[in-house]
């Protein structure tokens, strides 16, 4: 089945002088959904500024297998540029909470000077779309007289969530600051996952000035979004979260977001070699392979590493692992022993980076063990696949919850949760041993009834981007305010 954006996208393009600023927050998760959602607008027939850190902009240029030049193979309405983030180049740039205290100030100056420069160029900004995470963003847009739309990486639920944290503090639920006053689970609403209070971003923070950092940061977040933002664009489906979608008035759901035809979608790692991995999953039969793969952020001491290897071998299932060089602190050429390696030689291919979208819509693929960003959670659905849940901080212990006990479609690889610490560089957890890693992969990998419900999802995400589906009709909405409120 076709994805249908793309068609519409064609059929409703015109040139049009409509001129959209995109800002995504710097982390990979954030960056790829924004850059998406803009060769879409592109081919609707918008212009589009794609504005990221300086660092960043260079990144993703350095892993484009060009250079970067079929970045401007858009008949020049896309333009990619960089600015500070004010940040030196020794900092650490996954540090959240750092993030959080410097991006507003530190990339202000360089948002504002691109909007002045685009008006004396003659081809002025109308609209920002912003990151839900940067709508810190509009109270400049505001002055400068532009519109302003967000764009919700995480599900709809986790944006519903965010959105009620006035209410929580008022029910005792979170102290002023934001800190939870126990381990709470809530749940906003029936159809939406339940939480720990611990589980809210600020609270994974590790100290307390980072945590104050990060619920001052969502918080001028949401009074800026409510101020100012016209309405919210989820990469979601109406099928998928429709109590959380019912929650938010202001939202336009119009995912699964696939990539534009052709176009490339924002990747900050360098590829590896993409047709090395597809000959190796054309040799093996239809959904046969685990793929496991855990996002940008996630880091396992080594000892779980140990385990995780060890437990995937036991399976005697063949296996494609995406192990990022800092999943640990290790030398990367010392996280696997020589001996593991031999054993598993042939069997499991493991590589630094795999292309994610043409991996998981490959037939062999039968289960996706992920750490459940909502990038990944939305890529599976969308390919039907089974999941095998192991979470590492905010959202994505919700997804999971999503995804073990609403849509069913998978299990947790840790059963009991009890003992996790919300924080990014948690406590010691309960090692998940070798055992528990292959009963899980066999137990999902068995389940052919979540075999079944995971296709059924898959039905759903594409009927709702088809000709006449919710996403489709949602898509065209957006099209057109963007196109006539300027």
């Amino acid at each position: 089945m076709l994805y249908s954006l793309q068609k519409l996208s064609k059929e409703i393009k015109r040139m049009d002088s409509t001129h959209i600023l995109i800002l995504p927050m710097p982390f990979q998760g954030h960056i790829m959904p924004l850059m998406e959602m803009a060769y879409h607008l592109i081919d609707a027939g918008f212009t589009v500024t794609f504005v990221n850190t300086d660092f960043n902009h260079r990144r993703l240029l350095s892993a484009a297998p060009d250079g970067g030049a079929a970045f401007s193979n858009t008949n020049s309405r896309l333009r990619l540029l960089g600015i500070s983030d004010g940040m030196g180049s020794d900092e650490d740039r996954k540090d959240v909470g750092l993030s959080c205290k410097l991006l507003p100030s530190g990339m202000s100056p360089g948002l504002e000077s691109i909007l002045r420069a685009a008006a004396a160029e003659g081809r002025p900004i109308q609209w920002i779309l912003a990151d839900f995470n940067m709508a810190w963003a509009f109270a400049l847009a505001n002055q400068m007289g532009l519109r302003a739309a967000a764009f919700c990486p995480p599900s709809a639920a986790m944006i519903a969530i965010v959105l009620n944290v006035s209410k929580m503090i008022e029910i005792g639920l979170l102290t002023e600051d934001g800190s939870q006053n126990k381990d709470e689970m809530f749940q906003l609403a029936d159809g939406i996952p339940t939480l720990r209070t611990s589980q809210l971003a600020w609270n994974m923070i590790g100290n307390s000035a980072d945590k104050s950092a990060v619920f001052s940061f969502v918080m001028i977040n949401i009074r800026a979004l409510t101020d100012h933002a016209e309405f919210i664009i989820c990469n979601t489906f109406m099928d998928l979260e429709p109590q959380a979608i019912s929650l938010l008035p202001s939202a336009i759901p119009i995912g699964p977001l696939f990539p534009a035809d052709h176009h490339p979608i924002g990747h900050l790692w360098p590829p590896a070699n993409s047709s090395t991995i597809m000959d190796w999953l054309d040799a093996h039969s239809p959904g046969s392979v685990l793929y496991i793969a855990f996002g940008s952020h996630a880091i396992f001491d080594q000892a779980q590493v140990d385990e995780l290897a060890h437990g995937i071998e036991m399976t005697k299932r063949p296996f494609l692992w995406a192990v990022r060089p800092d999943l640990t602190t290790m030398d990367p050429s010392e996280v696997f022993s020589t001996e593991f390696l031999r054993r598993v030689q042939g069997r499991g291919l493991l590589v630094a980076w795999a292309p994610q979208l043409q991996v998981l819509g490959h037939p062999s693929i039968g289960c996706f063990m992920s750490h459940c960003g909502w990038n990944s959670t939305m890529e599976g659905i969308r390919n039907g696949m089974r999941f095998l849940c192991w979470p590492y901080f905010t959202d994505q212990f919700l997804n999971q919850s999503y995804i073990c006990d609403i849509w069913r479609i998978g299990l947790r690889v840790r059963p009991n949760e009890e003992d996790v610490e919300g924080e990014l560089g948690r406590s010691e957890l309960a090692l998940i041993t070798r055992k528990m890693i292959r009963e899980r992969v066999e137990e999902v990998m068995e389940d052919d009834e979540m075999r079944k419900r995971a296709l059924m999802w898959k039905e759903r995400a594409l009927k709702s981007v088809s000709v006449g589906g919710s996403s489709y009709e949602n898509f065209k909405k957006v099209v057109d305010i963007m196109k006539t409120r300027t």
